[in-house]
């Protein structure tokens, strides 16, 4: 069993030299078939969005064309993209 003393004053735990917690990465987004998303290249740190777009001939019809990075995990519903019928 262990006891602590009353003069014992936690210190805080050190995360890091400046005493913060690193910034949460998430991971790579989604990929969506028929389209892309923007910046293509990680590392994607806490609060950088990405931009979904959809190829050439496709609408993006459902879902977010933008999602944030919040702590480590990406917001918004994923995008679809679906082909464009033209009625001539």
């Amino acid at each position: 069993m262990y006891t602590i003393s009353e003069k014992f004053t936690p210190k805080p735990c050190a995360k890091n030299k400046h005493n913060i917690l690193p910034a949460a990465l998430c991971e790579d987004p989604l990929a969506i078939t028929e389209g892309t998303y923007s910046p293509a290249d990680g590392p994607y740190p806490d609060g950088i969005k990405v931009t979904y777009t959809c190829d050439e001939g496709y609408l993006l019809t459902t879902g977010d064309a933008e999602h944030t990075c919040i702590e480590g995990t990406w917001d918004g519903t994923i995008p679809c993209c679906c082909k464009l019928l033209l009625n001539i």
